[in-house]
């Protein structure tokens, strides 16, 4: 084969790649009805999304977006850290790791950090989440910057609550793997697995092993500096007896489809949809590798006419 038709196959092997992964994503959202993809959307985006019923099983509750803002990791001995969020019981915990190391234990931050908590745990009688969030951004200069981030979502019996850890123990769990960056901040979203269905009390997990939560690891951060925090809950929520609120049972799940089919359909559209963590420098090799497509396709055409 010639160099110039090698060169041809090779571009034309491309396109076909970049076709595929277009049609593949089409086919993903193209199953979906429109319901399930306001629910699709308020796990891509429980920040902004519009408040619609999720897909979830059972009879649907009252809806709210809570946020809560801190900062986290900020002693002056502390060089990594862990944080754990869990959307569907609303639970927020943290470690902290001084230069040895040591294996130490989950301390409850839930209070403090999870966002909707004492509304909840004051007005609700179960509680379930259609969508949540954690960014963190480092609070160190930008010349100061360092360290690495694992991040994912993981059961929260793999958590170990009640068990000392080691930052690697921890990390080992995570699939997202890179740099602690300052460029904007560190998003994990949530994917709920089969028992978030499921209405809990607040602080008390239905099943831990099909339960979901938010994972961070970070490693080799400056000491005295730590993150600024942001955690956000699309909380669907039901009222306490004594409130004298009318919660309507008889509203189930407005989609033909679940929320399986939901997520099948995010992963279809980026297997690792839910984080930004060691996607920057994929992202701009991406856009490289996509420019440099376009331009031979176009020298392609101009070599057929």
């Amino acid at each position: 084969m010639a160099p110039k038709s090698k060169k041809l196959a090779k571009i034309g092997r491309k396109i076909k790649r970049v076709a595929n992964r277009a049609v593949s994503v089409a086919k993903g959202f193209a199953g979906l009805d429109d319901n399930a993809k306001k629910a699709a959307m308020m796990l891509m985006d429980p920040c902004n999304a519009a408040l619609e019923p999720g897909c979830y099983r059972g009879d649907q509750g009252f809806k709210a977006r809570f946020v809560a803002n801190g900062s986290l990791l900020t002693s002056a001995t502390t060089v990594a850290g862990a944080v754990a969020f869990v959307p569907n019981s609303t639970q927020f915990y943290t470690i902290d790791w001084t230069a040895a190391l040591p294996a130490t234990a989950w301390t409850d931050n839930s209070t403090f950090y999870s966002p909707g908590r004492t509304f909840i745990n004051a007005n609700a009688s179960g509680v379930r989440s259609l969508g949540a969030c954690v960014s963190l951004a480092p609070l160190s200069s930008n010349l100061a910057t360092a360290g690495v981030v694992y991040s994912g979502v993981v059961p929260v019996s793999s958590l170990g609550l009640s068990s000392t850890w080691t930052p690697p123990q921890l990390a080992q769990l995570l699939p997202n793997f890179g740099k602690v960056t300052i460029d904007g901040p560190m998003e994990c979203k949530y994917i709920p697995a089969s028992a978030d269905e499921n209405y809990t009390l607040v602080g008390q997990t239905g099943d831990a092993s099909d339960n979901n939560a938010i994972l961070f690891v970070f490693i080799g951060f400056p000491a005295s500096t730590g993150f600024s925090v942001r955690a956000t809950n699309i909380a669907e929520w039901k009222p306490l007896a004594n409130l004298g609120i009318a919660s309507n049972s008889a509203l189930g799940n407005p989609s033909r489809n679940t929320i399986e089919h939901v997520k099948e359909a995010l992963r279809m559209r980026d297997e690792h949809w839910y984080t930004n963590v060691g996607k920057t420098a994929f992202s701009v090799l991406r856009g490289y590798s996509m420019g440099g497509l376009v331009g031979a396709a176009g020298a392609a055409l101009k070599v057929f006419k």
